[in-house]
């Protein structure tokens, strides 16, 4: 009973140990920032081509969920003629939560607080990519089987391709100008899923193709690899 006490009395000691540096840590992280000025700035675009000019949007941190930290920072902010803005914020306004920017729905998320930051072409919808799909055929399985596969070259957003086995390596498809609706996340890469399917698998869910988007508003053609085993 009192080697349980005794454990116990550890384990209180332990978390209050890590409350106070937890604390610690933030009363110095403020008292560094303490009176700092940081800019973010950008240039907000609708497209590769348009800027959204005199667009206004919010600036503005997430709850970090620690108790005692003050208020999330939350600014409006207005592109000039040009799409172009500048965020400046005083350190001792802002908590330690990062920074997301929001216009309806969120556009960019995950901006580092206390940094002065230049994040370039900001978009409000990511740009349109264009892609080859191609097979890698490890076992070709037979007539049995059928690949099915999200068709991007059909308006209808419900159209299939369906190809069946034996299967051999080659190319499906070229994919023109096909818009991903996942926002930005900063320094984080743009993953794209293209989605198949082999009615043979015991897997109903829809396995992904993915390729990461490296530069946007660039005639680059992705290669989406779909692998047959």
């Amino acid at each position: 009973m009192g080697f349980k006490i005794l454990q116990i009395m550890k384990t209180i000691k332990y978390l209050i140990t890590l409350t106070l540096v937890a604390f610690l840590s933030l009363g110095c992280n403020k008292t560094i920032n303490k009176g700092k000025e940081y800019t973010v700035e950008g240039r907000l675009m609708y497209n590769c081509e348009t800027p959204m000019d005199n667009t206004e949007f919010s600036f503005r941190q997430g709850d970090p969920g620690i108790l005692g930290i003050k208020t999330p920072l939350s600014l409006l902010v207005k592109t000039d003629a040009e799409g172009y803005f500048k965020v400046v914020y005083n350190g001792k306004e802002a908590n330690v939560s990062n920074f997301t920017i929001r216009d309806g729905g969120t556009i960019m998320d995950n901006i580092p607080v206390f940094e002065n930051i230049n994040l370039g072409n900001v978009f409000w919808q990511l740009p349109p990519v264009s892609f080859i799909r191609r097979l890698n055929v490890i076992n070709q399985l037979t007539q049995y089987d059928t690949l099915l596969l999200t068709d991007y070259n059909d308006p209808n957003p419900l159209a299939e391709l369906r190809i069946s086995g034996p299967f051999e390596n080659g190319i499906i498809d070229t994919v023109w100008n096909i818009s991903n609706l996942k926002s930005f996340t900063y320094n984080s890469p743009i993953i794209f899923e293209s989605k198949y399917r082999l009615t043979s698998s015991s897997v109903l869910t829809w396995e992904s193709a993915t390729f990461s988007i490296t530069e946007f508003c660039s005639e680059q053609l992705y290669d989406a690899v779909i692998k047959i085993e």
